[in-house]
């Protein structure tokens, strides 16, 4: 059986990860919101930093593996986690 897909995740809680791919995903993202959206997945279901997660960026001209230095900026910006759980300790 064939099955169409734009956004998948593998492994363990990847259906967290998909739930929220298939929400959020849109056609035709460009390369700097397709991963922002790709991160804010990983971070659903991990407390991601550059030094426990990779990413590679398959482009038309090669693959490009993003540098720690390259993430660690993204990661802490997109991460709300500190954000649910002040929210979370209010609502008590």
């Amino acid at each position: 059986t064939y099955y169409a897909w734009k956004a998948t995740a593998i492994g363990k809680n990847s259906k967290s990860v998909v739930d929220f791919l298939e929400k959020k995903y849109v056609e035709d993202l460009e390369e700097g919101p397709a991963l922002r959206l790709a991160l804010k997945a990983l971070l659903e279901v991990t407390e991601a930093s550059g030094k426990n997660i990779e990413v590679v960026i398959v482009r038309k001209s090669g693959l490009g593996w993003m540098t720690e230095d390259e993430l660690d900026p993204l990661l802490k910006e997109l991460d709300d986690t500190a954000d649910k759980i002040s929210k979370l300790k209010e609502t008590k």
